[in-house]
Formats: C-alpha cells, sequence, structure tokens
C-alpha cells in the first residue's frame, strides 16, 4: 500500500483505487484479505489527507452494521488511525499529513455516533469500538472539546466485555479528569458507581486496575464539595475491593482508598445511593 501513498498522480492513483475497491467490495465478507487490503488501502490515502480515502471511510463505517464484517471492521479503525512503525511513516518516505489523524477523527466521529444511536443492540458494539480507537489516537485537546456528548456512550461501552475497549475508556475518564473536571463533575452520579462496578465484577484484572486508577484521580482532581455526596459510597464499596484474589488489584485498590480517606478522614454523610 506504500504505492498508493507515494505514487502517480491524483488521477492515476484514484483510477487504480477505484478499480481495487470495485474488485474487493463484493467478496469482502467471504475473503478476509480482501477487508485487510481495503484497510490498508485507506490507511495509505488517509495518511495524505486524500478524498478517496475517505470514500472508502464510508464504506468501513456501513460494513460496521455488518453481522459478518461488524467487528473486524470496528477493530480495523486501529490500523487507519494508529502509528505504523514499519512502512507506513515519514522514516519510510512515506507521505503524512501532518494532522491526518484530527481530520479522520473529525470526519468518522459524527458518522459513528449517529450510526451508534439508530443501530440495534446487538450492532452498537461496533460503533463503540472503533470509536475508542479514535479518541485513544487524537490529541488530547481534541478529546476534551468533544467530550462532553460522548460521555453516556463511553458509559455504555463499559458495559461491554471487550477489555481493550473498557481499558481505553477508562483512560479516556482519567485523562478528563485531570484536565476537564468541570466536564466530568457534571457526571459524577452516573460514573461513581459504573468505575466501582467495573472495579469490582470485571473478569480481566487489567480492567479492574484501570477503573481503581481511575477512580483515585477524582479526590484528587475534582473539588470536595461535588465529591462529599459520593464520597461515604465510594469508600465503602472500596473496601470491598481490598479482598480482590490479585495482589496487584489490592495495592491499586488500596491506593485509592486512601487518596479518598485524605479528602474524606470521616465520611459520615448518608449515601445518595442509599437514599
Amino acid at each position: 500500500m506504500r504505492l498508493n501513498n507515494i505514487w502517480g498522480t491524483d488521477a492515476v492513483r484514484n483510477t487504480y483505487v477505484e478499480s481495487l475497491v470495485s474488485k474487493l467490495v463484493p467478496i469482502a465478507e467471504s475473503n478476509h484479505a480482501a477487508l485487510t487490503i481495503l484497510l490498508w488501502t485507506c490507511k495509505a490515502l488517509v495518511l495524505m489527507a486524500k478524498p478517496i480515502g475517505y470514500t472508502i471511510t464510508d464504506q468501513l463505517i456501513t460494513w460496521c452494521a455488518s453481522p459478518v464484517l461488524g467487528g473486524r471492521t470496528a477493530h480495523g479503525f486501529e490500523l487507519i488511525v494508529g502509528d505504523d512503525n514499519l512502512v507506513l511513516n515519514r522514516a519510510s518516505g512515506a507521505t503524512v499529513n501532518l494532522l491526518y489523524k484530527q481530520r479522520f477523527f473529525n470526519y468518522c466521529l459524527p458518522k459513528l455516533v449517529e450510526n451508534f444511536k439508530s443501530s440495534q443492540a446487538d450492532i452498537k458494539p461496533n460503533y463503540l469500538i472503533a470509536l475508542s480507537y479514535l479518541l485513544r489516537n487524537v490529541r488530547k485537546q481534541v478529546l476534551l472539546n468533544e467530550l462532553p456528548p460522548l460521555i453516556p456512550l463511553l458509559l455504555d461501552s463499559l458495559e461491554l466485555d471487550d477489555a481493550s475497549l473498557k481499558i481505553s475508556t477508562l483512560d479516556t475518564f482519567r485523562i478528563a479528569v485531570m484536565d476537564a473536571p468541570e466536564i466530568i463533575s457534571q457526571h459524577v452520579r452516573r460514573l461513581v458507581p459504573a468505575l466501582l462496578q467495573v472495579a469490582q465484577h470485571s473478569k480481566q484484572m487489567a480492567v479492574r486496575i484501570s477503573a481503581l486508577t481511575c477512580l483515585a484521580q477524582f479526590p484528587v482532581s475534582l473539588t470536595r464539595d461535588v465529591l462529599q455526596p459520593h464520597s461515604t459510597y465510594a469508600i465503602k464499596q472500596l473496601s470491598l475491593c481490598l479482598d480482590d484474589n490479585k495482589r496487584l488489584v489490592r495495592r491499586q485498590a488500596v491506593d485509592c482508598r486512601s487518596k479518598w480517606y485524605v479528602v474524606f478522614p470521616f465520611p459520615s454523610i448518608p449515601s445518595i445511593y442509599e437514599r
């Protein structure tokens, strides 16, 4: 796919890509290699911000709703927007537009959100997975600017089984708590119990640790007034994590609870979750 990135005029390149796409799209469901080729072709063109790359992107977003291709296509967004250390990079001579990640993010975000809202329940996870790869690879300031309307979607992603998706979402929330506390403060009522649920019941140790790491940032970054109604419940539930069967989780739980105790040494206020 490096040829698509560095060779030929736009007219020649577009003709080649259109011919390639017309042959691969009809066989993608039965031929896994076809989807892989389209993903790499899309990446090569998106790196250069070529419009035909976004034509392929539209096809990929459509395929996220496919019972056959949906999952693989959603995970393919990591290939498109992630860094490639082998071939498609400046060191190898590839053309890489400086703002390609932001441009790709801005193009895909409204389409993924719109399709998520209109899709059936069994298809929604595909759009959340694709969205998580965009959020993971975009600059922090761009992420924070677009975060408020995405919080309900990110909360939904915590209920899915995909460990990689959960960790990505938890890291997004952790960054937001540190750098945009005024945004997170508006959603503490939903976030605190959701994160505690993940910390206690996720099957993957890394996910439980990520949830506790995120929760530990709350008393560091958010104001006492915002957290006070949630403090008694949070500290009580964090105590349950001290009995986790993994030592690394228990250690993170101790650190997390101690940070809450620093701000709320006598958490005697009735919990708003138990009224």
